[in-house]
């Protein structure tokens, strides 16, 4: 319905209908404060000024109900789903009580995976990709190894160790080189690599974790410590941080996930790739692999 800029509009028969102003005569802010149980700009009616705070709520930039926190809330009433139910953050909610109310999950029977893609129905974010690779609704996972992963699997190569991956050229940074088709990962954490048995099927996987994302094993000094990331934080607007701890436990959650399926797992930490080329190439960097 707009029509006009502010510089051209009649003011006695035109207002602005493209940014919603809160309710409350003579008023210009803009409303974030509706009915509670709402959620969305749509429903938002007053600034905090003019909202009447015991029937009214932020519904445009809902924060967690514990006091003091700034965060934005993922967990409501068990069986409740969307942002109108969330009430706490991840860190505040009772997991006893709560669950993630905003978060998509795959429609699988029995699945609370994150939904990521589509199912036969063509809905876009019904499944995730274990049940998705199983109902050919997207192809199976392929290698995909970084520049440093890529090195040192030339390295286990030399060594006799060698892997399938897709291999990325060092001076245009860009794939190339044969897909490897056929592995039917679990989960979207990918392997940088796969070795295959004589009839050609895949049986062992491989993992190059670099710390910055995949954190620390416990018997480094660094396992237990917050790292600050070059990624700014929308909602506070300072460098966000991680804890390596807690990056090192999904790494290992996500590796399970492959050995459950039944492949052998094998990876390297990127620390110990360093020790071995401080060290000059010895011993073999094999013996820095491990085994899940």
């Amino acid at each position: 319905n707009a029509i006009y800029c502010e510089g051209h509009a009649n003011k006695d028969i035109h207002e602005n209908v493209a940014h919603k102003r809160c309710a409350h005569d003579g008023c210009k802010k803009g409303p974030n404060y509706g009915p509670i149980g709402t959620f969305g700009a749509a429903n938002a009616i007053y600034c905090e000024e003019h909202a009447n705070k015991a029937i009214h709520e932020n519904v445009v930039d809902k924060r967690c109900n514990h006091e003091g926190c700034k965060k934005r809330p993922l967990f409501g009433p068990i069986g409740t789903f969307g942002v109108a139910n969330a009430m706490y953050c991840k860190r505040h909610a009772n997991k006893d009580i709560h669950e993630d109310v905003v978060s998509r999950r795959c429609v699988h029977d029995g699945c609370k995976k994150l939904s990521s893609f589509p199912n036969k129905a063509g809905d876009l974010y019904a499944l995730c990709a274990v049940h998705a690779v199983e109902a050919g609704t997207i192809a199976a996972f392929n290698p995909h190894a970084s520049r440093a992963a890529c090195a040192a699997m030339d390295v286990l190569k030399a060594e006799g160790r060698a892997y399938e991956h897709e291999h990325i050229n060092k001076h245009t940074l860009k794939w190339e080189g044969k897909e490897v088709e056929g592995l039917v990962a679990p989960h979207k954490h990918r392997p940088d690599g796969v070795a295959r048995n004589a009839a050609g099927t895949v049986t062992r996987v491989f993992f190059y974790h670099g710390n910055l994302f995949h954190g620390f094993p416990p018997e480094h000094e660094a396992y237990d410590t917050t790292v600050v990331l070059p990624q700014i934080s929308k909602t506070t607007g300072q460098p966000m941080s991680v804890n390596t701890k807690d990056r090192y436990e999904k790494t290992m959650k996500d590796m399970q996930l492959f050995k459950d399926r039944g492949y052998v797992v094998h990876y390297l930490w990127e620390h110990h790739h360093k020790e071995w080329k401080r060290a000059k190439g010895a011993p073999l960097l094999w013996s820095f692999v491990r085994e899940l």
